[in-house]
């Protein structure tokens, strides 16, 4: 074929390749892409286990005396003191108040009116009231309680050994203080409880329940303060103990089972479960943990199930609603889930977790910046420490433009942190998440500064560079995190990362020891192998290399292709063997391509050059027939009038080979009958074949 020419075939399979691996490099890199930043999620939907548990209540401890005459009234006062002072000795005075209230004399005695009384004017809505009958020479010592505490049973009045000795004041202090230690030590220890000083509450529990071991509601918030401190096997043995004395307390069967669901044993804790709900179907605690637990074995319709019926028997529980809504905001649903957080907000014990996922829901949904700071506001007053929080704030204060305030709360959020690297780290993803890349890059390099062993921060950057149009820092970032051996999410990430970014800057062969490790590393993910397979096919275009052709056909067989890709990787191997002038592997791969989709266009135009020049390489080995049959078969291949005018001059220049004197001038007839028809003399090439023609009939002549 005359160079001319040759060179055009050249363009323009250089073109039809060109043009795949566009397709590839755009197809590869979307959906890299996707898999890489739908890994970086923040924000987490918060779903809410329910514990039993009493009242939110502030504790008192007061005293009150009456006397029979105003004679004993200072005798009042300095026993006031010394049980004061006792009490105080024994007890952390943390949240215990007292109040010394002197009745005048001959004043009816009624307890429950006192506790009442006194309960109203403290800081609290429960009271401990010490109190007593105090005469001249004898005096009786009680106490009574006003919304005593879950689990524990007190008569309205409880006398304690009734004292004789009026001087020995210490030793009345020293009766009395005693006689209610439990009781002041399970209030203070549930005062600490509620502060959430859970090792504290303990302390003061277990020292009461040493001088009352009757009293089990102990042993519940014991069992409760440990699954606080995430010590959930000793809550757990809390809970067994209460049921060991009662087995059908389904306060202690929901506890146990949210401490089973801690460490990870749904089935046990769906099995606790139901045997609290056919002891009390109407519990909604039970119904929520229910959901939880088959939530947490992937079966969120049952789940909802559950949850409904929670909700049925308690519209307004606040942890139903909000689990409600992360289903309803899962399935798509978003504003039903805006409107179950939005109602579950009003509630007084709504959990963090509701103004969290209405955050989220405000900002990504409804991009409504307003409502979000709102919503993560309410949530801060709850949890000041969360750090979902902090990460809705800064999240939304970003999106909204105001980076000086993200940084400002990013600053005083980690003030409070021991351990600032994984805070810096996902600070930088919501950064990332925005598109503020620079302050990304910035924030994972902190972390990484923080902590050189949170290599997970690596790919980020590597992820960061990438994104900001510095490929080759990518690769170079990508390169030194794999020398660390990681594991997990981070090495999935990086790998993907790094199959693009080397197979973007040409770099086949690379590109194909990422995608290969990509693929080994979770070969269940489809896209891994089809990048494996393009990454290996882009290789073997640009070494020129047929040796990993097997497998690529190997792989091709483990996939569900479509006919359009097939024919797609097919034409891509049969540019393999264009490229080597392996023309007749070429032209079996074309037509494979052309089998499983007839409309590639590549392999129509790839087909003709590999035929044509196969032809002429039969040609040139002076093997006739076969160049003649080829030449036969390629005009067929092509709607072009120049192509078929040079197919006819070559069959002449064969027939004249063979010394086949008339067809050659038949073909030579054909030719210039052929040009003449088709006006082809504007071609360079054809008129000066026209030339050469011309001249050997000159010279014939």
């Amino acid at each position: 074929m005359p160079k001319s020419k040759s060179e055009k075939r050249k363009k323009t399979k250089n073109l039809t390749v060109a043009s795949t691996s566009r397709w590839l490099r755009r197809l590869t890199s979307d959906m890299m892409l996707i898999v890489l930043f739908a890994a970086v999620g923040i924000l987490i939907a918060r779903f809410s286990v329910q514990m039993f548990a009493a009242e939110r209540l502030v504790h008192i401890v007061v005293s009150e005396f009456v006397t029979t005459s105003p004679a004993v009234t200072d005798n009042a006062e300095e026993l006031h003191t010394s049980i004061y002072q006792y009490i105080e000795g024994m007890l952390n005075r943390e949240a215990a108040y007292f109040d010394a209230l002197i009745v005048k004399v001959d004043t009816v005695v009624n307890s429950r009116e006192m506790a009442r009384r006194i309960g109203e004017e403290q800081p609290g809505d429960q009271a401990i009231v010490l109190w007593g009958l105090l005469g001249e020479d004898s005096y009786t010592p009680n106490f009574t309680m006003v919304n005593p505490p879950r689990g524990f049973v007190s008569a309205d009045n409880q006398q304690a050994n009734l004292i004789h000795d009026v001087a020995d004041l210490q030793g009345q202090a020293l009766n009395l203080a005693t006689s209610t230690l439990s009781v002041a030590g399970f209030s203070i220890g549930l005062v600490h409880y509620w502060s959430k000083k859970y090792q504290l509450a303990i302390n003061f529990f277990e020292r009461a329940f040493e001088q009352d071991d009757s009293n089990d509601a102990l042993l519940f918030y014991i069992g409760n303060c440990y699954y606080y401190q995430k010590e959930y096997q000793l809550s757990e043995e809390s809970f067994r103990k209460i049921l060991s004395l009662e087995p059908e307390q389904v306060a202690a069967l929901n506890n146990l089972a949210v401490a089973n669901l801690a460490q990870g044993k749904q089935a046990e804790a769906i099995e606790i479960l139901e045997r609290g709900q056919i002891l009390d179907p109407t519990s909604s605690a039970i119904l929520v943990n229910l959901s939880v637990a088959h939530r947490k074995n992937e079966d969120n319709d049952l789940a909802r199930i559950y949850l409904e019926k929670a909700l049925q028997i308690d519209p307004e529980n606040s942890i139903a609603l909000t689990n409600r809504a992360v289903i309803a905001s899962e399935n798509g649903n978003k504003l039903y889930a805006i409107e179950l957080l939005e109602k579950a907000s009003q509630a007084d014990d709504a959990p963090v977790a509701t103004f969290v996922n209405l955050g989220q829901l405000y900002s990504n949904y409804l991009n409504n910046h307003q409502k979000a700071l709102a919503a993560y506001h309410e949530a801060e007053k709850l949890a000041p420490q969360d750090s979902s929080v902090a990460l809705g704030l800064v999240m939304v204060y970003l999106k909204a433009g105001d980076e000086d305030k993200a940084l400002l709360k990013l600053g005083k959020f980690l003030e409070n942190v021991q351990s600032p690297a994984i805070y810096y780290q996902r600070f930088g993803d919501i950064a990332s998440d925005t598109g503020l890349l620079e302050l990304a890059k910035s924030l994972y390099h902190s972390s990484f500064d923080s902590d050189p062993l949170m290599i997970s921060n690596l790919p980020r950057m590597a992820e960061i560079d990438y994104r900001l149009g510095k490929s080759e820092a990518a690769l170079q970032g990508i390169s030194t995190y794999l020398k660390f051996q990681p594991e997990g999410e981070g090495l999935a990430r990086a790998l993907e990362l790094g199959c693009v970014l080397a197979y973007n800057a040409g770099q086949y062969s690379r590109a194909t020891d990422f995608c290969r490790r990509a693929y080994l590393n979770a070969p269940d993910v489809k896209v891994h192998l089809t990048n494996y397979v393009q990454s290996m096919l882009g290789a073997a275009g640009s070494d020129k290399d047929t040796s990993a052709i097997p497998a690529i056909e190997s792989a091709m067989a483990k996939m569900d292709l479509s006919d359009s890709l097939r024919s797609r990787y097919l034409a891509e191997i049969g540019n393999v063997y264009l490229n080597l002038k392996d023309f007749e592997k070429g032209i079996h791969y074309y037509r494979q391509a052309l089998q499983s989709d007839s409309a590639n266009h590549i392999a129509q135009k790839n087909i003709f050059v590999a035929t044509y020049n196969y032809a002429l390489n039969r040609q040139n080995q002076r093997d006739w027939e076969k160049a003649l049959s080829l030449f036969e078969e390629v005009s067929d291949m092509t709607s072009s009038k120049t192509d078929r005018a040079l197919i006819i001059y070559n069959k002449a220049s064969i027939y004249q080979q063979m010394g086949q004197r008339k067809k050659a001038e038949s073909c030579i007839d054909e030719f210039l009958a052929y040009t003449s028809e088709h006006k082809l003399n504007d071609n360079a090439e054809i008129r000066r074949l026209l030339t050469s023609v011309r001249q050997v009939e000159v010279a014939v002549k």
